[in-house]
């Protein structure tokens, strides 16, 4: 979600790991970014497992190093501010809509 453009990418997987993390980057959002020729340069995350760890190792964390993305995390114990904005776009009759919809009014 870019709260800056209120843009959701969205891709569904059955498990939460390091590697599905870096695969929905690569696959709809960075994508996405260079279609409107903007450069991706920070991400916010939670502390997840899926997007947290070893740098060295931790393969989220090695395809934003690759990628040149800088990566913040939301503080410990506290909620992310991302929160209400996700209840924008899941609330009925937001005026928040897909990019395809969007595309087509």
């Amino acid at each position: 979600m870019d709260t800056y453009s209120e843009v959701v990418c969205t891709k569904l997987y059955d498990r939460k790991t390091p590697i599905t993390a870096a695969d929905l980057v690569n696959d709809r959002v960075i994508p996405l970014f260079e279609n409107h020729d903007a450069k991706l340069m920070r991400m916010l995350t939670d502390r997840g497992s899926e997007f947290c760890g070893n740098p060295e190792r931790h393969e989220y964390e090695l395809y934003l190093a690759v990628e040149d993305i800088d990566h913040t995390r939301t503080r410990a114990k506290s909620p992310p501010a991302a929160t209400c904005t996700s209840k924008r776009f899941n609330r009925p009759g937001s005026s928040v809509r897909p990019p395809s919809a969007a595309a087509s009014s």
